[in-house]
């Protein structure tokens, strides 16, 4: 296993750190994007719309993170919601949504640099559906670790 995983796992399972604490960490698996059917953006500079923020985002499975960024759905067993979700995440990063609230918010001031490494996703199987909907029946937790910093511009 890569730091992605061994960083989610252990932050994931901090009460000081995790809403996600009392989850069972130790079923979640690590995912390469291509095995979710999810082309990797190439490593670049990047500069979000209408903000003027410039980002440097690279993808590397070993950096050394310092939070991450997550997301946590009920579904019907469709792997379309898992690749969506992880999508989703990675879109946070390519539009400077997710930081370090330690570090400071993305701002036109300065280079945002992410480093992501792979998602680490928990599937829950129960009663998690509704009067209405009660066919919901997985629960899934994704989460894809991050290092970020903020760099003054040359």
């Amino acid at each position: 296993m890569s730091k992605s995983y061994d960083f989610c796992i252990k932050r994931a399972s901090d009460l000081k750190f995790s809403r996600y604490s009392q989850l069972d960490w130790t079923k979640a698996k690590e995912f390469s994007y291509e095995s979710l059917c999810i082309p990797l953006i190439p490593d670049g500079e990047y500069q979000v719309d209408n903000d003027n923020i410039l980002l440097n985002v690279k993808y590397n499975t070993d950096a050394n993170f310092q939070y991450f960024t997550s997301a946590q759905f009920i579904h019907d067993g469709t792997l379309l919601h898992i690749s969506l979700g992880v999508q989703k995440l990675i879109n946070s990063i390519y539009t400077a949504a997710t930081y370090n609230k330690a570090i400071g918010e993305p701002n036109s001031n300065k280079i945002c640099s992410y480093i992501y490494g792979n998602p680490v996703i928990l599937n829950e199987y129960g009663d998690f559906g509704t009067e209405n909907k009660p066919w919901l029946c997985e629960r899934t937790t994704i989460l894809i670790p991050i290092e970020y910093h903020l760099d003054d511009k040359e």
